[in-house]
């Protein structure tokens, strides 16, 4: 995957972040210091994941949720493999016309 680190996403019509399903890389992929804010559905949307690791990450004011993972797909010796870490997830700050009523939807 090489590196996904210091991106921002804002306004966009569906996922600031989105990994599709099957996305099992071979090693640890991290995902770090991103930003997603006022997007159409999610701040960050993954499909089915393995070894993700998700740190630093801020999402606010977001239509639907601030975090979705729908399906997590690890081996019981990966059971802390696929985690977030210092997350920050604001569903309306003052002023903004963000609608969630999710923080985080997860299995």
């Amino acid at each position: 995957m090489g590196e996904f680190r210091n991106n921002i996403a804002h306004s966009v019509g569906n996922y600031g972040l989105r990994i599709f399903h099957g996305h099992e890389p071979p090693q640890v992929a991290y995902y770090e210091d991103h930003l997603s804010y006022r997007c159409g559905k999610n701040g960050v949307m993954g499909g089915d994941l393995g070894r993700v690791v998700f740190r630093n990450i801020t999402v606010a004011d977001n239509a639907n949720s601030g975090i979705e993972f729908e399906r997590i797909h690890l081996s019981p010796d990966e059971i802390d493999v696929c985690h977030a870490i210092d997350l920050v997830v604001i569903g309306r700050s003052n002023g903004n016309p963000g609608k969630s009523t999710h923080g985080i939807v997860a299995p």
